[in-house]
Order: C-alpha cells, then structure tokens, then sequence
C-alpha cells in the first residue's frame, strides 16, 4: 500500500449524513464499509484495481454496496455521523468511529 495514496484518501474522508448519500444509492455507486476495514484500506483496494481483495471483502461482505431494499438503517442519520470517501466512480462510508459501540 502506497503510503502517499493512504495519506491523500485519509485527508479527503470527511463526514456527512444519509441525505448527502442519497444521489450515490440513486446512481447505484454507493458502498458500505463493516468495520474493522478501513475507508483508506477499500479505497486503496479500488484505486489500484486489487479485485481480488475487493471481490473477497464482498463475499464476506464486509463491502456492501447499498440500494434501495438495505438502506433503513441509515436514513436516520440526519446528524453528520457517517464518514464518506470517493473513489470515482465509487463512493465508500462507515459510521464515524465517534458513534460506533
């Protein structure tokens, strides 16, 4: 993992809540990371192209992409306390460790 790419997608992480999403849902680009994986960690995975990692993160799903039938449980995030990254054409977000238990 290149350290330089880890550093540049740690600084463009940045908080949000579930109606900033919602035009990623609509376009079919939006992917939930599980925790204990990274937003850097996946992102780093898809810049690079690692489908192999990326292909397993999603059998275990650990990657989840997100539509419309397994969203509930985030569109009541009105608070910005979901963390997003962008990975054209991708968009990756967790909960913010903040509000994780």
């Amino acid at each position: 993992m290149s350290e330089d790419m880890k550093k540049k997608l740690q600084e463009e992480i940045l908080s949000i809540n579930w109606q900033g999403l919602i035009p990623h849902l609509e376009r079919g680009t939006l992917f939930l990371v599980t925790r204990p994986l990274s937003l850097v960690e996946v992102g780093v995975a898809l810049a690079q192209d690692d489908a192999e990692k990326i292909k397993v993160w999603l059998q275990e799903q650990k990657l989840v992409k997100i539509n419309k039938s397994n969203c509930e449980p985030y569109s009541a995030c009105t608070e910005d306390t979901l963390e997003f990254l962008i990975v054209q054409p991708f968009v990756l977000f967790q909960e913010s460790e903040k509000v994780v238990h």
